[in-house]
């Protein structure tokens, strides 16, 4: 990039150069740094300057557009990672060692691939972990939206699917964007991956489905049936012929499915394996395959168009039904047994363990086992999570609905006749981030032990973001500069990391403590029960 540009109507067919021109002129490079007010701020390596000097235009076009992205979004420009692409760039065109010609061709193992091949070349070893850690940051959020935007194409054509790099991604309202994605590009059958594609994203531009629904679960089902589809077939194509044994083949997949073994999509799915799989997880597989064959099959000049000459043609409602009457009818049964309630003891004992999670880690509690031995655990660190736990004992709501839940979630009573309890107590109204259904109810009556975890979770935010005012009430701490991230953890992980202090656990309070410990304020010591 040298300079201004005088963009001809050619390169305006790159798409890059649309948004080159987007940028603040300070922003446009070739050095980045000098002029941006708050760049000590807003970058790594206390203020380092972004050198793209000597790299063929289009990239150093992108790795500016990829640098302000960062710090629109919230996080900080990538200067390491960036620069030491640059470097290596620079080194590859002078010993003309092959490379990409676009950020966007240039997929994260080539750039590892260049990585290794520049540290063999000037230091005769290999990159260390944090070194690969460091230029793989910007093969993550900001390239995918770089991809997005130089997309001009339906949304849902792309391979890598995430709201926070892709506005375009219908949300409802009540669905926060969020830090997760999900990749139908992941599919190996290339005529599935397009079908996948094309059902999924009507379905939620329709508002048929959710977000939610289509990134954490049915998107999952389509992988899992592409893989049954290369593991047990000869020919994946098999699946859309003779639809008089198309209920054979799913009654095939739906054993195979029954089977832990093969529901990991990742290496880090071990948790299950060789449990038993609940039939409605089966069922939900089942009823995936078949909405889709169903939907290719009831829109078959649209299938031609947007899928082209292929194995699609074939597929006809009799293959969706043969699949829906695999489905199982399980048989209803009580919610409240042992298996699905937490009794007043195991209550007692995540109550107990609580305040490990929110102290800070070079603190220490002591912890009596149910063995009557005590130790002194260090804390874990995460207050927010031991708020949110608490609400979700105090509240009876699912833990995504108070994740996600607004700051300003407490509302008066004004209805004198609901405004206090049988004995005086005065109630509020907690509004939850309900996001299944849209006309159901999102609030409910709690009493002061809400209200005042609610208040002490708004202290602790506005002391980390003095100058915000996040619209949420929990919410992710790295890479959150603008405070509009939801908070990224996992609460079943946290409840877990607390379990294996040991079992049976009484609370005796941080060390040095004279008094027991409560997450509680003092006028109400005693947690519920």
């Amino acid at each position: 990039m040298r300079g201004e540009r005088r963009l001809s109507a050619v390169e305006y067919a790159d798409p890059i150069w649309r948004l080159w021109e987007q940028l603040p002129p300070e922003w446009r490079g070739p050095v980045i740094g000098d002029g941006i007010g708050n760049w000590l701020d807003i970058s790594e390596n206390e203020g380092q300057r972004l050198i793209l000097t000597g790299l063929p235009d289009v990239i150093a076009a992108e790795m500016a557009w990829m640098a302000h992205w960062q710090v629109q979004d919230g996080t900080r420009a990538s200067v390491l990672g960036l620069n030491q692409l640059a470097n290596i760039l620079r080194r590859a065109i002078r010993e003309r060692h092959c490379f990409p010609s676009s950020i966007r061709v240039m997929d994260w193992p080539t750039a590892e691939a260049l990585q290794g091949w520049y540290y063999v070349k000037r230091w005769h070893r290999l990159p260390a972990p944090y070194m690969r850690g460091r230029l793989r940051v910007p093969f993550g959020f900001a390239r995918t939206a770089l991809l997005a935007r130089c997309h001009d194409g339906h949304w849902w054509e792309m391979d890598d699917w995430h709201p926070r790099c892709d506005p375009r991604i219908p949300l409802s309202k009540r669905e926060p964007v969020g830090n997760y994605g999900c990749s139908p590009g992941l599919i190996t059958v290339p005529w599935l991956r397009a079908a996948t594609k094309w059902h999924l994203g009507t379905m939620l531009e329709s508002g048929a489905l959710r977000w939610t629904t289509v990134s954490m679960e049915r998107l999952a089902c389509l992988r899992r049936f592409d893989r049954w589809l290369t593991t047990c077939l000869d020919d994946a194509r098999e699946i859309l012929g003779d639809p008089a044994i198309a209920g054979q083949q799913a009654a095939a997949f739906a054993r195979w499915a029954a089977d832990s073994h093969n529901r990991a999509l990742r290496d880090s799915d071990t948790r299950h394996l060789g449990k038993p799989v609940h039939p409605r997880l089966v069922n939900d597989e089942l009823r995936a395959v078949a909405e889709l064959f169903a939907f290719v099959a009831a829109n078959p000049v649209d299938a031609r168009t947007v899928l082209g000459v292929g194995p699609w043609q074939q597929v006809t409602d009799a293959h969706a039904a043969s699949w829906f009457r695999q489905v199982t009818r399980i048989p209803h049964t009580k919610d409240f047994n042992e298996a699905n309630y937490v009794d007043d003891h195991a209550l007692a004992q995540i109550i107990a363990a609580l305040p490990v999670l929110g102290l800070p880690k070079d603190e220490q509690m002591l912890i009596t086992r149910g063995d009557g031995r005590q130790v002194s655990v260090h804390g874990l660190d995460d207050p927010q999570a031991m708020r949110m736990i608490l609400l979700q004992i105090l509240t009876g709501r699912r833990a995504s609905e108070i994740r996600t839940c607004d700051a300003d979630c407490i509302e008066p009573v004004t209805d004198s006749t609901i405004s206090a309890t049988a004995d005086g107590e005065q109630l509020a109204r907690f509004r939850y981030a309900q996001s299944k259904i849209d006309i159901a109810p999102d609030s409910i009556l709690v009493d002061h032990e809400v209200v005042a975890i609610v208040e002490e979770q708004r202290r602790w935010i506005q002391d980390r973001f003095p100058d915000l005012s996040p619209r949420l009430l929990f919410v992710r701490l790295l890479g959150n500069r603008l405070g509009d991230k939801a908070y990224s953890g996992h609460l079943q992980l946290a409840v877990a990391r607390v379990q294996r202090i040991g079992p049976d656990l009484r609370r005796q309070g941080p060390t040095g403590a004279t008094e027991p410990y409560s997450p509680f304020p003092a006028h109400q010591a005693d947690p519920p029960g």
